[in-house]
């Protein structure tokens, strides 16, 4: 989509126009249920934690496209049993 140029021009957009970028999915959801902010993309974890607790939150999915939150996962080296993790992963 224009490379790394085009991305960085985007988000600088972004922020010119009120962007916040928090730490983690936790002040990010403080913010929308303060109301100092109207939405966040956070980690479905944090927001289903924050919805069990009772905070006024929904989910907006976009009407075109697609939205991801990027993730990772891992395998402790020291872990009891290694082919059933790498199983997993596979």
């Amino acid at each position: 989509m224009g490379g790394e140029d085009k991305g960085k021009e985007f988000l600088t957009k972004l922020k010119a126009n009120g962007l916040k970028i928090f730490k983690t999915s936790g002040p990010s959801l403080a913010a929308i249920t303060t109301g100092d902010q109207v939405f966040a993309v956070v980690q479905d974890a944090g927001y289903y934690g924050a919805k069990f607790r009772g905070d006024p939150l929904g989910i907006v999915y976009p009407s075109s496209g697609l939205g991801t939150l990027p993730s990772v996962i891992g395998i402790s080296a020291k872990g009891k049993h290694q082919a059933c993790a790498k199983e997993f992963v596979n």
